[in-house]
C-alpha cells in the first residue's frame, strides 16, 4: 500500500510508503469462533471462585449458553455418533432448563451435506464432531467430542455437560441422567494453534481449486463504506442497560407474527446478550429507534414499528423465524406481511438511518414523472429521499412494457435498499441507463454500454456507484481495503493544504476513469476531520522517517507513478496488526465509549467470498445466507440457474 502523507505528525515532508500484504496469507490471523478471547478453560480457573461451584441443591441463577453442533460425517459410524449428539442435545436442553435454569439456544450444521460458511472454519477432508460454546462471561470455546473415546451415549451426555459446564455459572454435570451418572465423557477443547491450521490447510486447497475469474461485481453500495469491523466488537466487553430502552417494540411470544400479520412495516432486530457483536446491534438499534422517533415524531405515523426480540429470553420465537446465531445482529424488515429488506451490516447511527429512509420512504424503482423531476435526479436529488444521493442510476425507457425496462427493474429489485434506481418513459428515446455521482471532480456521468443482460446492469450500477476516492478517517470497511492490492493514501490538514487535496482528488478521477478495475484505491484522511489518529500514527511513526521531499509546484499524480523515488517499504507480515485497523477501532471506541482493546491480524484474502467470517454468513454469497439478506426481498426464487453467479457474487 502506497501511502502520500501530508500532515502535522511529519512536519514539511510528504512521505511515500509501501505496505506488502500476502494475497492469500491467512496464517496467524484472528482464529475462527474464539474471537481473541480468554479460552474457557484459562478463565474457568479465575472466575469459578466468583461466581461458579454452587452445588445443585443451592437455588441456581438464571443464564443462557449459545451451542453449535458442528459435524462431518464420512462413514455410517460417524452418522450414528453424530445423531446420538445431537439427540443429547435435544433431551438436555429441557432438563437444564427446567432444573439448572440454563437455556441452551442449539444449532446443528451438518458440513457433510450442505453447504455453510462455517463448514471452511474446519477440516474440509476429513470427519469431526465440534461442539462449539459461547456465553457472556466466558466468550466462545471450539470442544472436539471424540467418536473413539465417547463409547456410548451416557459418554456423550458427560462430555457434553462438561463443556457446557466450562460455560456455566455453575457446574452441570450433577444434573445427568440416572443412566449416565457413572460415565466418563471425554471432551477436548480445540486450542487457537488447531484452528489456525484447519484455516492454513483450507484456504491452501482453496487456492490450488479455485479457476474463477476476478469478479465484476463491486459488492459494496456507497452507504456501506464505514462498516464496523465486527472482529474488533467481538473483543470488546458491552455493558448496556437494556431496561432504559423506550423506543424498541421488545417482542414476546406470538406479538411479532401478530403484527407482520397486521400489515404494517416491522423492522426487527433478533439479538442475544451471549454474543458481543449482537449485543453492540441492539444497543445501535435502540438508539436507532430513539433516533427515527425523534426525526418522524411530527408525523406520528402508526403503520412503521421498530422492534427487538431477545432470543436470550425469547428462544422459541427465535426459532420459529429460523434465526441462526449467525444473524443475530440482522436487521429484518416486513411489509404487507412479507419479509421485504434485510440489513446484514453493522454501521454507526446515520448508516441504519440512512437504510431506513430507503426502505421506508421510496420503492426499489422509482419512476420519474416530467422533466423536472428528471433534471432533480441528475443533481442526485431523489424523491422522498432527503440530501443529495452519493449516485443516482437513471434509466430512459421507450415504454412500461419494454424488455429492457423490465429487465432494469428486475436489478432494482436485487439492489433495493442499498443503491438508488430510477427510469422515465420518453416514446421518442432509445433505451439508455446513466450513473450520476454529484461529487465526483472529474466523471460525473457515467453512460451504461451493454446490451441490457444482468451481469452487465450489475456491473455497471456497483462499480460506478463508488466514489474516485475514499474518506477512511472516520472508519472504513474492511472488506474493501484489506484485500486491495494497492492503495494510496494522503493524509493532510484541510486548513492547511486544501490546494493539495483538490489536486489529489483529480488525480483519484483520473485513477478511476483509467482503471476500471479498480485494483488500485485512492483514499485520504484529513486530520482536522477525522477519528483520534495518535495511535495509527505511532504505529507508522515506529518505522517511518521523512524520506520524500515535495516540491508545492508538483504534480501529485506523477509523485505517485513515479516509484524510483519511493525509498521506504513497510513490510506487514501475517502475524502484524495492519496500521489502518487503528483507525477502525478508534471508530467503534468513539460509538460505544473507549475500551483498551488488544488488536488482532486481519484475515487478508485474495478473493473475497472464500474468507471465513468467523462465525457470521458472507452476505454476498446466497448459498450462505438468509434469503433477503442480499437486498430485500426474498431474493427473487424465480430467477434462472444461469443467474446464480451474479446473485452469489452480490
Amino acid at each position: 500500500m502506497q501511502l502520500l502523507m501530508h500532515s502535522n505528525y511529519f512536519p514539511g515532508c510528504v512521505i511515500l510508503l509501501l505496505f506488502w500484504v500476502g494475497s492469500f496469507d491467512l496464517a496467524s490471523s484472528q482464529c475462527p469462533r474464539m474471537h481473541g478471547k480468554k479460552t474457557s478453560a484459562s478463565k474457568n480457573s479465575k472466575d469459578s471462585s466468583d461466581e461458579g461451584g454452587k452445588p445443585p441443591g443451592a437455588k441456581p441463577v438464571k443464564h443462557y449458553i449459545q451451542t453449535t453442533f458442528i459435524f462431518r460425517d464420512l462413514s455410517d459410524d460417524d452418522r450414528t455418533f453424530s445423531h446420538i449428539c445431537m439427540e443429547k442435545l435435544h433431551n438436555l436442553r429441557p432438563r437444564l432448563k427446567s432444573h439448572a435454569q440454563v437455556t441452551i439456544d442449539n444449532e446443528n450444521i451438518d458440513c457433510s451435506v450442505h453447504h455453510f460458511a462455517q463448514c471452511r472454519e474446519y477440516p474440509l477432508k476429513t470427519s469431526y464432531h465440534f461442539l462449539v460454546v459461547e456465553d457472556s462471561v466466558h466468550g466462545a470455546a471450539v470442544y472436539s467430542l471424540d467418536r473413539k473415546h465417547n463409547t456410548n451415549s451416557n459418554a456423550v451426555e458427560m462430555a457434553i455437560l462438561d463443556a457446557l459446564s466450562r460455560h456455566s455459572l455453575h457446574p452441570l454435570v450433577g444434573y445427568a441422567s440416572k443412566e449416565a451418572t457413572n460415565e466418563v465423557g471425554f471432551v477436548r477443547e480445540v486450542r487457537p494453534a488447531e484452528l489456525e491450521k484447519f484455516a492454513e490447510e483450507n484456504m491452501k486447497d482453496l487456492r490450488e481449486r479455485s479457476k474463477s475469474s476476478p469478479s465484476t461485481i463491486f459488492t459494496y453500495s456507497p452507504y456501506e463504506l464505514r462498516l464496523l469491523n465486527q472482529r474488533i466488537l467481538e473483543l470488546r466487553r458491552h455493558d448496556f442497560d437494556t431496561q432504559s430502552v423506550q423506543s424498541l417494540k421488545q417482542f414476546r411470544g406470538g406479538e411479532l407474527l401478530e403484527a407482520i400479520d397486521s400489515g404494517k412495516m416491522v423492522l426487527v432486530l433478533f439479538w442475544t446478550n451471549a454474543q458481543s457483536v449482537s449485543s453492540h446491534a441492539f444497543e445501535l438499534w435502540a438508539r436507532v429507534a430513539d433516533a427515527w422517533r425523534q426525526k418522524y415524531e411530527a408525523r406520528n405515523d402508526p403503520e412503521l414499528i421498530l422492534g427487538s426480540v431477545a432470543c436470550q429470553d425469547q428462544t422459541d420465537v427465535c426459532t420459529a423465524f429460523a434465526i441462526s446465531h449467525q444473524n443475530q445482529h440482522t436487521i429484518y424488515a416486513y411489509n404487507d406481511g412479507k419479509l421485504i429488506a434485510s440489513q446484514v451490516y453493522m454501521g454507526e447511527e446515520s448508516f441504519y438511518l440512512q437504510w431506513l429512509d430507503i426502505i421506508v420512504n421510496t420503492k426499489a424503482l422509482k419512476a420519474l414523472e416530467n422533466a423536472e423531476e428528471l433534471a432533480r435526479a441528475k443533481a442526485g436529488i431523489v424523491p422522498d429521499v432527503p440530501g443529495v444521493r452519493p449516485a443516482v442510476t437513471i434509466g430512459t425507457f421507450s415504454s412500461e412494457e419494454s424488455e429492457e425496462l423490465r429487465r432494469f427493474k428486475k436489478i432494482a429489485q436485487m439492489l433495493n435498499g442499498r443503491y438508488h434506481l430510477v427510469y422515465i418513459i420518453n416514446t421518442k428515446a432509445a433505451p439508455t441507463v446513466i450513473t450520476i455521482r454529484p461529487f465526483e471532480p472529474l466523471e460525473k456521468t457515467i453512460e451504461y454500454v451493454g446490451n441490457f443482460d444482468q451481469r452487465s446492469l450489475l456491473t455497471h450500477v456497483t462499480h460506478n456507484s463508488m466514489p474516485s476516492l475514499f474518506d477512511i478517517g472516520n472508519g472504513f470497511t474492511s472488506e474493501i481495503f484489506y484485500p486491495a492490492k494497492q492503495i494510496v493514501l494522503l493524509i493532510f490538514d484541510s486548513i492547511l493544504h486544501s490546494e493539495l487535496q483538490k489536486e489529489f482528488a483529480i488525480a483519484a478521477g483520473n485513477n478511476a476513469m483509467n482503471n476500471k478495475a479498480r485494483d488500485k484505491l485512492f483514499a485520504q484522511i484529513d486530520i482536522q476531520n477525522s477519528v483520534k489518529l495518535d495511535k495509527f500514527m505511532q504505529n507508522l511513526e515506529d518505522s517511518v522517517s521523512c524520506t520524500l521531499k515535495f516540491d508545492a509546484n508538483e504534480n501529485v499524480e506523477k509523485l505517485i507513478s513515479n516509484s524510483d523515488r519511493l525509498k521506504h517499504k513497510v513490510d506487514i507480515g501475517a502475524s502484524s496488526v495492519h496500521p489502518l485497523k487503528y483507525i477502525q477501532s478508534e471508530h467503534i471506541n468513539r460509538i460505544f465509549g473507549e475500551q483498551d482493546v488488544k488488536l488482532l491480524p486481519e484475515p487478508r484474502l485474495a478473493k473475497q467470498s472464500s474468507v471465513p467470517m468467523h462465525g457470521h454468513q458472507d452476505p454476498h454469497n446466497l448459498e450462505d445466507m438468509d434469503e433477503g439478506a442480499i437486498s430485500g426481498c426474498p431474493m427473487m426464487a424465480h430467477m434462472s440457474h444461469t443467474d446464480r453467479a451474479d446473485r452469489d457474487e452480490l
